[in-house]
């Protein structure tokens, strides 16, 4: 797709700090778009800051400013994509250098270029389809479908969930595979149940975030709270495609357990012991938690999952929405301290729900807009950075970064998934699709449509001629320890995709 659209300002900054109090939330970040400021110290008797930039090309570039945290809009736009290295002095009043304020180093990553990338490798809804029939032909879901035990997914509730989500789209988008669609949910949702733990247990009802003999020994005997409310989710699409009340029931007894854990912020203990002790001081990041208990109000009516779903955006609106930890809570990285692993996706859904829940409404309008660009600055690749040799790591002790593989291997554009994670993945491409599409339903601006479409296309290349679609978009891993449910989340990216008409 080639359109003409002016260049992105990348020197408007994302979410700047010492605004309405709002904190340094950059602190670990290495890459970035949009032009940064950083928390570096006063120095005591600096009458003025002088700023010592160095591009990729050993070009320097120096400006002065009042105070050590200044943006670097003065040479922002000057600057080439690469590695920078900026170092900041306290001078006094007659411009001599008092001492360091501080120094960094990090990648500005380069911006958008439209009409720039390659086409599709073929049309988003055969993609879908590939995707679709590559995911429910596999033995795996054959093997449940013949009511054997499913093997291969180490985490149960993750990967069934998303069959479960995933067949009840298929039955509306392929109603020729509608009966086959609803065997294989209530295959998965009667599986799941099963998973169930006791319900004279401390933790009733609510499904396992790991197999025992499938997963690391550390995890084993604990439960992370992010994965039993995806399992409610579920049932209650089960329970919509199917009509059966059982999966309704399944869902009712779930979120009843989650109820009760509420804490008195409106959030949850991100991870139990099974025998109901929390093992971190860490709260879930709450936005799945009152998406899906909105669902479930509107299914039956019951105010009390209104209320708590009303808590729990409560709880966001006061912890992430202001303190920007985007912690990356994923079944397979440890707790982390604030900012240590940020990620995108929660924040990412943020933006949808609330363009949907206040439609027309500036401000929240804004604040969407803000939580994308915070997701582009950080975690959107157009091109990859990296050459060889010239990869980044975080200073020792710092940051949570993992290199994963090769580094100059990636496949981009594409979008990484987290600091514990920071490597480009499929479903990270697919909420960032969803979302720059729910930015162009609200406000028509062709650069979120260019985007997504952008993405989309890739994602099309990214998926071979048997429909599989990688999920690590790194050259040596194109086929390598396949995600299910990172798959079936592209599929419904497409699908929103194919659903746009301009």
């Amino acid at each position: 797709m080639s359109i003409q659209i002016k260049p992105e300002d990348t020197a408007v900054p994302v979410r700047p700090a010492l605004i309405n109090g709002q904190p340094f939330w950059n602190g670990n970040v290495m890459f970035f778009l949009y032009v940064p400021s950083f928390d570096f110290a006063e120095v005591p008797g600096a009458a003025s800051y002088r700023y010592e930039v160095v591009d990729d090309l050993h070009t320097r570039r120096v400006f002065t400013a009042d105070g050590p945290h200044a943006f670097l809009t003065p040479v922002w736009n000057e600057l080439p994509a690469g590695f920078v290295s900026v170092t900041v002095y306290g001078l006094d009043a007659s411009g001599a250098l008092i001492a360091e304020a501080g120094r960094r180093v990090f990648v500005k990553k380069a911006p958008f270029r439209p009409g720039a990338y390659p086409p599709a490798k073929r049309d988003y809804a055969e993609t879908a389809r590939m995707i679709f029939e590559n995911r429910f032909s596999m033995p795996e879901v054959r093997a449940l479908m013949k009511g054997k035990e499913p093997k291969g997914f180490n985490f149960i509730t993750k990967q069934l969930s998303a069959l479960i989500v995933g067949a009840a789209r298929r039955v509306k988008s392929c109603p020729e595979k509608k009966e086959e669609s609803l065997k294989l949910i209530r295959c998965a949702a009667d599986y799941l149940i099963s998973t169930m733990l006791p319900a004279d247990g401390p933790l009733p009802y609510l499904t396992p975030t790991y197999n025992a003999d499938e997963t690391n020994p550390a995890w084993v005997g604990t439960i992370m709270l992010t994965e039993p409310v995806t399992a409610c989710n579920a049932y209650i699409d089960a329970y919509q495609a199917t009509g059966d009340e059982k999966y309704l029931s399944a869902a009712v007894s779930g979120a009843d357990t989650l109820v009760r854990l509420q804490g008195d912020d409106g959030s949850w203990p991100l991870k139990f012991s099974l025998d109901g002790k929390v093992l971190a001081p860490n709260r879930c990041q709450t936005t799945n938690f009152f998406m899906m208990f909105e669902k479930l109000y509107g299914v039956t009516g019951d105010a009390r999952y209104r209320e708590t779903a009303d808590r729990a955006f409560a709880y966001l609106e006061n912890g992430p929405l202001k303190d920007w930890n985007w912690e990356g809570q994923f079944e397979d990285t440890p707790a982390t301290a604030p900012y240590m692993n940020l990620t995108k996706h929660d924040a990412c859904s943020t933006a949808i729900y609330i363009l949907k829940r206040y439609p027309g409404d500036k401000k929240r309008l804004a604040q969407a807009r803000e939580l994308l660009r915070f997701a582009e600055d950080v975690f959107v690749f157009w091109e990859n950075p990296f050459t060889a040799g010239r990869v980044i790591r975080p200073e020792k002790g710092k940051g949570f970064y993992d290199h994963y593989w090769d580094q100059t291997g990636w496949i981009t554009p594409a979008v990484v998934e987290q600091f514990g994670c920071f490597t480009p993945v499929d479903a990270s491409a697919a909420k960032l699709i969803r979302t720059y599409l729910a930015l162009y339903q609200a406000e028509h601006n062709p650069l979120d449509l260019a985007k997504a479409r952008t993405l989309g296309d890739a994602v099309t290349r990214m998926t071979d001629d048997d429909g599989l679609e990688s999920t690590w978009w790194c050259t040596p891993q194109l086929r390598f320890d396949i995600w299910t449910n990172c798959m079936l989340a592209v599929e419904q990216a497409l699908e929103e995709l194919i659903a746009i008409k301009d």
